[in-house]
């Protein structure tokens, strides 16, 4: 074999190592992404994220309260934007499933 034949060889080795790399980064990368546990996950409820979701749920019904039972000047203020506009905005979300 001669030297330009190797170079070549050589160079199609790096380059496919360099392809398996970047594969495995983007993998490694895709899989922290989609948030699915690599290992078995707890079977115990974790009480500090209920207690999290709880004290979230609460705050958004209290908004939603407020934002319900205002005038249009206090919902302008909230919003930028009318009651009757953001019912509507509502029941938009509420037919496509996003609520």
């Amino acid at each position: 074999m001669d030297v330009s034949a190797e170079n070549c060889a050589m160079m199609v080795r790096q380059a496919t190592w360099m392809i398996v790399c970047m594969v495995s980064i983007v993998v490694s990368t895709l899989k922290r992404v989609r948030d699915e546990p690599e290992s078995e996950p707890d079977l115990k409820p974790n009480p500090l994220l209920y207690d999290l979701r709880s004290d979230a749920e609460h705050h958004r019904q209290t908004t939603l309260q407020a934002i319900y039972h205002s005038t249009d000047v206090e919902c302008v203020s909230m919003l930028r934007m009318r009651r009757m506009p953001f019912f509507s905005l509502c029941n938009l979300f509420r037919s496509r499933g996003l609520l």
